[in-house]
């Protein structure tokens, strides 16, 4: 018998393609098996940084490093992310021995870091290593809250500058040399476009200032929508008498014959209003006696949107005659 004879037939059965199928399951179990012992360097992750209660971080409470890692079991480090692991520095109250004035220290994060990590992965180290804290007095102050908008209403609206914001004020809190230049913090931009026509109610978040904090993120703002008005003068227009025929009165000499009259209203309406559409009047039914009398006068605008708002002079003086 010969050795090829000796092997057993379920072997020798498609033997080529047996032998393929094993040579890449070899060839996996080693890209595995070097993907496991080998390192890895994950990029951004957080380090986060917790101050005393009465300190706050000057700068970013939040700083991205890069860890660099070993996996100490079975398991791929090709699936890892940044927000796999967690990096805490909780930083301790100063030091007695600290020297007076000083503010930044530093810190090397593998020895003071609290990590949180993947079971089965060993972290090496970090890029960089340590990590410098400026601390200062941590301060609050009430700030008024303001709205922002991005657009723009049709050109026959406009938007009331009184926005009501609920709640008006928030307290931010941070290093006290930045809170102390903080007046006022925003909100993000409120959209306006040609089909804001009516008043509305949006809730918006509120930009808070880097490097500092606050309990409050959004506020709600009520936001009044105005027709946009403007105003036109016209001169000379001539007064009209209304004198009822039953008071016994009519109407005499009349100075002055003509008057200004200043009309309000939608910028459309008042580009296009003529002098014929404007009817200044006097009303005498309220006289019952002859005599001379002084009046103020009002209008009739044929025009709907568009009123008188003014009048120069502002009255007229009349003489009223017994009718015979």
């Amino acid at each position: 018998m010969t050795l090829i004879e000796r092997v057993p037939s379920f072997i020798r059965r498609d033997f080529p393609r047996k032998a393929i199928s094993v040579f890449f399951g070899i060839l996996l179990y080693w890209k595995v098996s070097m993907q496991i012992q080998s390192e890895e360097v994950i990029d951004d992750v957080r380090l986060n940084i917790v101050p005393p209660a009465n300190m706050a971080v000057l700068g970013d409470e939040q700083v991205p490093i890069k860890v660099i890692v070993r996996n100490s079991g079975h398991k791929s480090l090709l699936n890892l992310s940044p927000g796999d692991f967690k990096f805490t520095i909780e930083v301790p109250q100063r030091e007695k021995n600290a020297k007076p004035g000083e503010k930044t220290r530093t810190f090397k994060i593998m020895e003071i870091a609290r990590i949180t990590k993947p079971i089965g992965v060993e972290v090496l180290d970090t890029r960089p290593d340590s990590v410098s804290i400026t601390l200062e007095e941590k301060a609050s102050k009430e700030v008024p809250v303001k709205p922002r908008f991005t657009g723009a209403t049709s050109p026959n609206y406009r938007i009331n500058e009184n926005v009501d914001i609920t709640p008006p004020k928030l307290v931010l809190s941070g290093p006290k040399s930045f809170i102390e230049k903080i007046n006022e913090v925003f909100t993000e931009h409120i959209v306006l476009d040609e089909k804001t026509v009516e008043d509305f109610e949006t809730a918006v978040k509120i930009s808070i200032p880097p490097g500092s904090s606050s309990s409050v993120h959004k506020v709600t703002a009520l936001v009044e929508v105005q027709k946009r008005s403007e105003t036109r003068r016209f001169n000379g227009l001539p007064i009209d008498v209304l004198c009822p025929a039953s008071s016994g009165l009519k109407a005499g000499k009349i100075q002055p014959t003509n008057i200004d009259a200043i009309i309000e209203g939608p910028r459309n309406v008042i580009e296009m209003l003529s002098d014929k559409e404007i009817r200044p009047f006097v009303d005498l039914s309220s006289f019952s006696k002859a005599g001379t009398v002084t009046i103020r006068p009002s209008c009739f605008v044929d025009v709907q949107g568009a009123k008188a708002v003014s009048f120069s002079p502002e009255e007229v003086v009349l003489e009223l005659m017994e009718s015979k």
